[in-house]
């Protein structure tokens, strides 16, 4: 999705997630994730846990403009109710036929 996303030229993405990874670190290094329109958290992306390669670990040490939060506050529906405009990408993990 990320990969998509980036060629789009879909611009001032904000990040609210429970899950970074690498593509979405790929839309912050092209400059489509501005963070300019959030109004919770403005500036930063928010996220509960990082997952990927080296490249990921290597974006977020010591980055500003990532802000670690418990579970419990990403996926609290009061707090994403409260972002306004969202988009909510989920993946299917696992599926019983």
């Amino acid at each position: 999705m990320c990969g998509l996303l980036l060629e789009s030229g879909i611009k001032d993405l904000g990040i609210h997630t429970e899950m970074l990874t690498d593509g979405i670190i790929d839309l912050y290094r092209a400059g489509r994730v501005t963070r300019n329109r959030k109004k919770l958290n403005p500036g930063k992306m928010v996220c509960t846990f990082a997952l990927g390669s080296r490249y990921l670990y290597d974006a977020i040490d010591h980055n500003p403009d990532i802000d670690f939060q418990p579970v419990d506050y990403t996926n609290r529906p009061h707090i994403i109710m409260q972002r306004g405009c969202v988009l909510a990408i989920n993946n299917t993990t696992q599926i019983d036929l």
